[in-house]
């Protein structure tokens, strides 16, 4: 209600204290004095509170690190606004100038400050997506696959493989929902993760932060009620998805030669939430590759990146890995599926839950059902031709009807007819069906 009061404020603990002081950023001052003259470089005067909002700190401490610059003559006093507490505005010095043209030959980051790598890993650690999916429960896993028909025995698989929080490996023939189930399954790991903006390391900036996979919660800003290090947004638990395109320099840090700036790899981008790999073996990277190079990472929970000035890094390697793959499990390398306690086989339907399919489906698309039309389909399609029974099949083959019956301005109906179209659209032909080789 109007005039209601907020209430006292609350500080945060551990990474998220608020700053209130320049020691307490965690960054060395060089790193601080070169963020601000070329923020007044390119920005040319601003007030105290500019500069505060853009590095995302308490203006008393944006005023000692201008107080620094003025005292290393880098900047000056161009006036105030006065108010019940004076606002300084600062402007850039000559001497300036040449610190600031020196800085961006070293990095063109300008933005928040950065947080430290030991900030970021303490953080990563008291957020571990671990905490998330082990308070998954069966009823949960359910209803998140609720428009799959998935055997009670599956369900009993993947459940705990889930609840422990530890990489998963969906395996089985294409068409079975493998990707569906991953992708539904992304949805239960829930909760939100503080994460920085940028992190830096021995002078050298890393970008973390990318609204590609970090989507803001209540636009990431800090809480009514808590007093916290505002470089940090609030986010949902990062969803990383890749497939075909992954390739091996993704899962490191890549440097950029223009902005001299690294941005995070995959891997770091996905912690505290899930990563997952679809389609794995067709790749750009062979699967050996990417086996070897992450079977420390899996085991170890540690990731060791290279920044391009040689120095390793050790960052933690906190996320839900799930592989999705067509590939015989047999094929892989045993060290590496060892790494894997949880190997998932998404098998082909049984006719009921084909059934059971096909009848959702057409609820969904508004088809009525029939039992011949099924039978008809099964019989001729699937036994006759010796072709085995896939999850993707009743959507599909479903939809092929409704845009048969669209073109022909007619109801769509699992007539003989339709369903003979239908599958001659869908379904390769072999030679055995009247394909002629050329």
């Amino acid at each position: 209600m109007g005039g209601q009061s907020e209430g006292p404020k609350t500080a945060a603990s551990g990474p998220l204290s608020k700053p209130l002081s320049i020691e307490d950023l965690g960054v060395s001052r060089a790193v601080l004095i070169d963020l601000a003259v070329k923020l007044l470089y390119a920005d040319g005067e601003l007030d105290g509170t500019e500069i505060a909002d853009r590095f995302k700190i308490a203006l008393p401490v944006a005023v000692d690190i201008l107080d620094v610059l003025r005292r290393e003559k880098l900047c000056s006093v161009l006036g105030s606004d006065r108010g019940v507490l004076p606002v300084y505005r600062y402007g850039i010095t000559e001497l300036g100038v040449e610190r600031a043209r020196e800085a961006l030959t070293r990095n063109e980051y300008i933005g928040p400050v950065p947080v430290s790598l030991a900030a970021y890993v303490e953080m990563v650690k008291r957020q571990g997506v671990a905490m998330a999916c082990s308070v998954i429960r069966r009823e949960d896993l359910e209803r998140a696959l609720n428009e799959l028909v998935v055997s009670p025995s599956l369900i009993n698989q993947l459940g705990p493989a889930l609840n422990s929080g530890q990489p998963i490996l969906l395996y089985g023939a294409p068409g079975n929902g493998k990707t569906y189930i991953a992708q539904n399954i992304v949805n239960l790991v829930l909760g939100s993760i503080f994460i920085p903006h940028t992190c830096e390391v021995e002078g050298q900036i890393i970008k973390i932060f990318d609204p590609e996979y970090h989507n803001l919660v209540d636009g990431g800003a800090q809480t009514r009620d808590v007093e916290r290090d505002a470089r940090w947004t609030l986010c949902k638990r990062p969803v990383v998805m890749v497939g075909g395109e992954l390739t091996l320099s993704s899962l490191g840090l890549i440097f950029d030669p223009i902005s001299k700036c690294h941005e995070a790899s995959l891997q770091m981008k996905a912690n505290g939430g899930i990563f997952f790999i679809d389609d794995f073996g067709r790749q750009l990277l062979l699967p050996e590759e990417l086996l070897n190079r992450w079977i420390v990472p899996l085991e170890a929970q540690v990731d060791y990146l290279a920044l391009h000035t040689g120095k390793q890094v050790q960052i933690p390697f906190d996320s839900l890995v799930i592989f999705s793959t067509n590939l015989d499990p047999s094929t892989l390398d045993e060290a590496f599926l060892r790494r894997i306690p949880h190997k998932v086989m998404i098998p082909n339907p049984n006719l009921y839950e084909y059934y059971l399919l096909f009848q959702r489906v057409c609820h969904s698309k508004g088809v009525p059902f029939d039992k011949d039309g099924f039978s008809y389909l099964v019989e001729k399609y699937c036994r006759d031709a010796d072709r085995p029974l896939r999850a993707c099949h009743p959507r599909d083959l479903v939809d092929q009807i409704v845009t048969i019956a669209r073109y022909n301005d007619q109801k769509p109906v699992l007539t003989e007819e339709n369903i003979d179209q239908a599958c001659a659209n869908y379904f390769v032909q072999r030679p055995s069906e009247g394909f002629r080789e050329a």
